[in-house]
C-alpha cells in the first residue's frame, strides 16, 4: 500500500521556512493546528489562515485541534457538555479556514497513563458527537498506541448512539520506534490496523533547503491525511447548481 511522509511541528515557522521544505521535496504533508483550548495562540505562532499557502506549496494537511486532556490541561472541566462545546468551536474554524465539508478533523487526546476515565469519556463523546452532528466534517483521533483500545471503545459507543454501530474515527497513532523511517514505513508498521497516519518519531531536528526545524515525523496512508482539499469537481458542481438557481 501506498505511503506518504509528513511532518507536525507545534508552532507555525513560517511561510519561508515552509517553503524551503517544500521545495525539498521530502514531506507531501504537514500537521496544520487550528487555535484550540490547550493550544492557545499565547504559546504557539498560529496557523490560522496558513492553508491555501500550504496547499499552494504542494502540501497537504492532517488538521489538529488540541481539546482537554485527562491530566493536564482542562482535567478539571471534563464534561459531555464541554466536549460538545469544543467540537462545534473545531468545526466552526475548519469552517472558516475553509476546509471543504468531507474534511476530517484530529482531536488531540495525549498519552495518559491508566484506564480512560469516566469524565474523559464524557469529554471525548461530547467532541465527537458534535462532529457527527454537522453532517460535514469527519472526525479523527490522535492517541498513543497504548491509549487506543480505550479510546476506540469509547468513541464506538458514540457512533453506535449516532446510529453508526460499525463505524469509528480516522486514527493518528502515536509510537515511538528507532526503526521508523518516514519515507519506507508504513501506517500499518505501528501494529494498528486501523491506523491511518503513524507519528513514529518526536522531536527530530532536520534540515531541508537550508531551513532547520525541530519536527514530529509521521507517515500516512495518503498525501493529505484531513483531506483538506477542495476536490475540482465539487467545485465545478457547486458552481453548476448556482447558475441553476440563479437561473430559475
Amino acid at each position: 500500500m501506498a505511503h506518504f511522509p509528513g511532518f507536525d511541528i507545534g508552532s507555525y515557522p513560517g511561510d519561508e521556512a515552509f517553503a524551503a521544505w517544500a521545495r525539498a521535496g521530502v514531506y507531501k504533508w504537514c500537521g496544520y493546528y487550528l487555535t484550540s483550548p490547550c493550544h492557545p495562540d499565547s504559546k504557539f505562532a498560529p496557523y490560522t489562515g496558513r492553508a491555501k499557502y500550504l496547499h499552494s506549496l504542494g502540501l497537504g494537511l492532517a488538521v489538529l485541534y488540541v481539546g482537554f486532556q485527562k491530566a493536564g490541561c482542562g482535567d478539571t472541566q471534563l464534561t459531555r457538555a464541554q466536549g460538545f462545546i469544543h467540537g462545534v468551536d473545531a468545526v466552526a474554524k475548519c469552517r472558516m479556514e475553509g476546509f471543504p465539508s468531507h474534511s476530517v478533523i484530529f482531536l488531540d487526546v495525549e498519552y495518559f497513563k491508566g484506564a480512560i476515565s469516566a469524565e474523559f469519556a464524557d469529554y471525548y463523546r461530547g467532541w465527537l458527537a458534535a462532529v457527527l452532528d454537522s453532517q460535514t466534517f469527519q472526525p479523527g483521533t490522535y492517541c498513543a498506541k497504548v491509549n487506543f483500545n480505550d479510546v476506540d471503545t469509547t468513541a464506538r459507543l458514540e457512533y453506535a448512539a449516532h446510529g453508526l454501530p460499525f463505524g469509528g474515527p480516522v486514527y493518528w497513532i502515536v509510537l515511538e520506534d528507532t526503526s521508523f523511517n518516514p519515507t519506507t514505513s508504513g501506517p500499518a508498521g505501528c501494529g494498528i490496523a486501523e491506523a491511518s497516519v503513524w507519528q513514529g518519531l518526536l522531536d527530530i531536528e532536520q534540515k531541508h533547503g537550508g531551513t532547520t526545524l525541530t519536527v514530529d515525523l509521521n507517515t500516512a496512508d495518503s498525501d493529505d491525511p484531513s483531506q483538506s482539499r477542495t476536490p475540482l469537481g465539487v467545485v465545478a458542481a457547486v458552481f453548476e447548481e448556482d447558475i441553476i438557481e440563479y437561473e430559475e
